[in-house]
């Protein structure tokens, strides 16, 4: 194992490393902070890319064994602190992120699109592990969204988000024009009492501005006992999405 010594914080390479902790620096540079044995382990135990390395405290870890020929970055537990945004206390894996195609809305529309606006990572991970196990597999990302390889997004969705297809779209204020869009809306019509066959962009908005009101598309909503203000916007779309593959 090659082993690099980082020791200072103002170090080029501990700045670069520390960017990927926001979407900006993930979007960068392309490649992405990895947290979690199990998460790693799918992603590299078989084949790692040759751009991935190792980022830890020490020298010895079992989780070096996945792949032992990997370069290992040496960082003082202080750096590592900064680098280890979602806690694991365990090694960081860096690889290098998919690409992110640019949507075309005119184009054939791919089978049950997911158009997303939501800024928070952790909401963000959970939609996409939801819309992985029902079978959505093309995200497009609106302006509005964070990475959906912020490290607390990878966390969130179980690493989910390795396995899907990534689009970048306009902001959500932009898709008047665009066709077949199911946005999710507290003033939609009951998903109950809609006819949800075919396929559908569905579109979640921002957190807590939801989906603009200027936007003329077809709107559901997910009925709710009303004991509660709304339902979370990853939880509204995980119940959509069931009703849709259903």
């Amino acid at each position: 194992m090659k082993i690099k010594k980082i020791e200072s914080s103002s170090n080029p390479l501990f700045k670069k490393l520390l960017s990927l902790t926001k979407s900006k620096g993930v979007k960068e540079e392309k490649v992405c902070l990895v947290a979690g044995e199990k998460i790693i382990a799918e992603q590299i135990s078989v084949s790692a890319p040759k751009e991935a390395f190792w980022i830890y405290t020490s020298e010895d870890h079992s989780l070096f064994a996945m792949q032992p020929d990997l370069q290992l970055i040496l960082v003082s537990k202080e750096m590592f602190r900064e680098l280890d945004v979602v806690g694991s206390e365990k090694p960081l894996a860096c690889l290098p992120t998919p690409e992110v195609e640019t949507w075309k809305p005119n184009a054939p529309l791919l089978k049950n699109e997911l158009l997303c606006a939501l800024g928070d990572p952790n909401n963000l991970g959970a939609l996409l592990r939801s819309a992985k196990a029902f079978g959505i597999e093309n995200v497009v990302l609106l302006e509005e969204s964070c990475h959906p390889f912020h490290p607390k997004t990878i966390k969130a969705s179980s690493g989910a988000c390795f396995g899907l297809n990534y689009f970048k779209g306009p902001s959500i204020k932009h898709l008047s024009d665009v066709k077949n869009i199911l946005a999710l809306d507290m003033n939609g019509k009951s998903v109950r009492e809609f006819d949800l066959k075919g396929s559908w962009r569905i579109l979640l908005g921002e957190e807590g501005q939801g989906v603009p009101s200027s936007l003329k598309c077809e709107k559901v909503s997910i009925p709710y006992s009303g004991q509660v203000e709304s339902l979370n916007a990853t939880v509204a779309a995980s119940i959509l999405f069931y009703e849709i593959d259903r």
